[in-house]
């Protein structure tokens, strides 16, 4: 049998190192020289990290009821002592106001109660009054004399005040389309998504590592993101069957600050705006008399047609 010499030992394992590095450098796919895998890769944030915010709805609604005006103040102070602390309060009339408001500047809508058919007006109809502020360039899609549906919301079952309200357009049939919504409480939503939401099946805060956009004395503020899912008319209809059309599908889409979307519900276009959302990081322990530990967000809806 024939032996390796000495001398050839040393040249086959240097030829076998040679070809080993190859096929690493191979495996690699084209590695090239100084090009350090274990290097923090620079990801730059979101374009909407930066966004700032629109000014968020307001409104103050005073009802009178029966002869009796229940302010804002009033109606609050009531439903906090009630069980349980919520008020929910549908109402149909006339646009009988639809102006500024004298004594604060702000813009102002009176609903008046109208008489069934064949009845005498009442001396004292009942009225709801709502002054309120949208965000510069948006106003709501109403007009004086039109017949429109309101509702408000009060609700302290949280422990947090949570306030809203949403305009209807009142069809033939009696039924109701959404002409506007307004989430003005960034702790919580008025209006909770689901099947019964007029818009929404689920509305999300989402946090994407943005950096600071602030330094605060308390806190250091950062932009989150709300993603929405959009709601599908007859989801909880069980009598469809195999031969009627394939169900729409619902919307997805994420909104940062300022942004919009414009989308469907059935044959209603709407948009919906994000006014703001945003958290909290590095939070002071000794400030209080705030929650700085709770991600806040605002938004509202209107009909896309009225949108500027």
């Amino acid at each position: 049998m024939r032996t390796m010499s000495a001398t050839r030992l040393p040249t086959l394992l240097l030829l076998l190192c040679a070809l080993t590095g190859f096929m690493l450098q191979s495996a690699g796919c084209d590695r090239q020289d100084g090009d350090d895998d274990d290097a923090t890769r620079d990801i730059p944030p979101p374009e909407g990290c930066s966004y700032n915010s629109l000014a968020n709805v307001t409104f103050a609604m005073t009802i009178h009821w029966q002869g009796t005006d229940y302010g804002p103040d009033v109606l609050t102070s009531l439903v906090k002592s009630w069980d349980p602390p919520a008020l929910y309060f549908p109402f149909t009339g006339q646009v009988t106001e639809f102006a500024d408001d004298q004594a604060t500047g702000l813009q102002a809508i009176t609903l008046t109660e109208q008489p069934a058919e064949g009845e005498e007006p009442a001396e004292d109809p009942n009225w709801v009054r709502i002054v309120y502020s949208l965000p510069l360039g948006y106003s709501l899609p109403l007009e004086l004399d039109q017949i429109v549906g309101v509702h408000t919301i009060i609700d302290y079952s949280t422990g947090v005040l949570i306030t809203g309200f949403s305009f209807w357009e009142i069809m033939e049939d009696g039924s109701g389309q959404l002409l506007f919504m307004a989430e003005p409480s960034d702790l919580g939503l008025a209006y909770l998504p689901g099947e019964l939401h007029p818009a929404f099946n689920q509305v999300t805060l989402r946090d994407r590592a943005c950096p600071n956009i602030a330094a605060l004395q308390c806190a250091n503020p950062y932009n989150l993101s709300i993603e929405f899912e959009t709601v599908v008319p007859g989801d909880d209809d069980d009598s469809a069957t195999a031969d009627d059309q394939a169900p729409a599908e619902p919307d997805y889409f994420e909104l940062w600050p300022t942004e919009h979307h414009d989308f469907s519900v059935g044959e209603l276009e709407l948009r919906v705006v994000n006014v703001w959302s945003y958290g909290y990081r590095e939070i002071d322990a000794s400030c209080t008399g705030y929650d700085w530990s709770a991600d806040r967000m605002s938004f509202f809806v209107i009909r896309s047609e009225f949108a500027p």
